[in-house]
C-alpha cells in the first residue's frame, strides 16, 4: 500500500469516527434537554398496529423509488441493462446500505458501484444517480410547498416555513436555467467525451414538454408522502395527536437536511431538526424526539427487512 493510499485510508477512518461522535454527540445533547422519562413511557406504550402501517408505508416508498429511478432511466436512456425489478432491488439495497453509511451519499456510492457491476459504465451510473438525486430534491421541495399551500404555515413555525420556501425557490430557477446550461457547447462536448449525448438530448427534449415529466414529479412526491405517512404513524404509535400539517414541513426539512454527510443515516441531524419544528409548532420536546426516534427506527427495521432480499438479488447477479 502506497503512503498516499495509507493516507487515504485513515482520513476516512477519521472521517467514519466523526460522523458516528457526531450523531452520539447531537442525540447525547438532545436526551439532556428533554424529560428522558417522558420519552421512556411514549416507548413503552407504543402500539405495534401503527408500527406496522408505518413499516408497511416504507416499503411501499421502496418500491415507488425504484419505479421512479426506472422511469427516469428510460427516459433519459440510462441504466438499459436493468428492468423495473432490479431498479426496485437496487432502491432496497441502498436505503438497507443508508442505515449504516454516512447520510445518503453513502447509499449513492453502493448504487454506483453495483451499477458498474451489472455492465454500466461509470460515467453513466453516476449520472443515472445525480438525476435521480435530483428528482427527489424537486419532489421533496414540491411536497413542502404542497403543504404549506394546503394547509399554510404552522403557527409558530414562520422561519423554518421561510427557510423551505427559499430552497424551493432555488430548486424552481435551476430548473429554468437547466436548459440553457444543457445548451452550452461545452456540456455538449463532455457529455460526448463521457457517452452521454443520447441522455443530454433526452433530458432537454424532456425540458422542453414539462408536460411529459409529470408522472416522474408524481412518482417524485410520493416517496416523501410516505415518509410523512411513517413519521405520522410513529406519532399515533406513540399516542401523539400531531396533525399533518407540521409534520409536511419538519419532515422534508429533516430529509433535506440528512443528505449532508456530517452523520450516521441521518441520526442527530433528524432528532434536531423535528424537535425544533415540531416544537415551534407547540409539540413537546420530548414528544417531537421521541417521535424522531421512533420514525429512525422504522426506517432502520426496513432497512433489515429489505437486506436479505436485495443481497440475494445481487448474488443472481454475478
Amino acid at each position: 500500500m502506497t503512503d498516499s493510499a495509507d493516507t487515504s485510508q485513515k482520513t476516512r477512518r477519521l472521517w467514519a469516527l466523526a460522523q458516528v461522535a457526531a450523531s452520539v454527540a447531537v442525540l447525547a445533547a438532545l436526551f439532556a434537554f428533554v424529560d428522558v422519562g417522558a420519552v421512556v413511557d411514549r416507548f413503552a406504550d407504543a402500539d405495534a398496529g401503527w408500527m406496522a402501517l408505518g413499516l408497511a408505508a416504507g416499503l411501499l416508498q421502496l418500491g415507488v423509488l425504484g419505479l421512479r429511478w426506472w422511469a427516469l432511466n428510460r427516459k433519459l436512456h440510462l441504466a438499459a441493462p436493468l428492468g423495473v425489478g432490479d431498479h426496485v432491488m437496487l432502491t432496497g439495497l441502498t436505503h438497507a446500505a443508508s442505515q449504516v453509511l454516512p447520510s445518503s451519499i453513502g447509499g449513492d456510492a453502493v448504487r454506483v458501484l453495483v451499477l458498474k457491476r451489472c455492465g454500466v459504465a461509470l460515467a453513466e451510473g453516476m449520472m443515472s444517480v445525480l438525476l435521480d438525486r435530483v428528482a427527489g430534491l424537486l419532489g421533496l421541495l414540491g411536497l413542502v410547498l404542497f403543504g404549506l399551500l394546503l394547509g399554510g404555515v404552522p403557527k409558530g413555525a414562520e422561519d423554518a416555513a421561510l427557510a423551505a420556501g427559499v430552497a424551493a425557490g432555488l430548486a424552481v430557477l435551476g430548473v429554468l436555467l437547466a436548459p440553457w446550461i444543457a445548451a452550452r457547447p461545452a456540456v455538449g462536448r463532455l457529455a460526448t467525451r463521457l457517452g452521454l449525448e443520447r441522455t443530454l438530448q433526452a433530458g432537454a427534449a424532456l425540458m422542453r414538454d414539462p408536460a411529459g415529466a409529470l408522472d416522474l414529479l408524481a412518482l417524485s412526491v410520493l416517496p416523501h408522502a410516505l415518509n410523512v405517512a411513517m413519521a405520522w404513524c410513529a406519532a399515533q404509535a406513540l399516542g401523539l395527536a400531531i396533525g399533518w400539517e407540521p409534520l409536511m414541513l419538519a419532515v422534508p426539512l429533516a430529509l433535506l437536511v440528512m443528505t449532508l454527510p456530517v452523520s450516521v443515516a441521518g441520526w442527530g441531524v433528524r432528532e434536531a431538526v423535528l424537535v425544533f419544528v415540531l416544537g415551534r409548532s407547540g409539540v413537546a420536546a420530548h414528544d417531537a424526539l421521541a417521535v424522531s426516534v421512533t420514525w429512525g427506527a422504522l426506517l432502520l427495521a426496513l432497512g433489515l427487512l429489505v437486506a436479505p432480499p436485495s443481497f440475494m438479488w445481487l448474488a443472481r447477479r454475478r
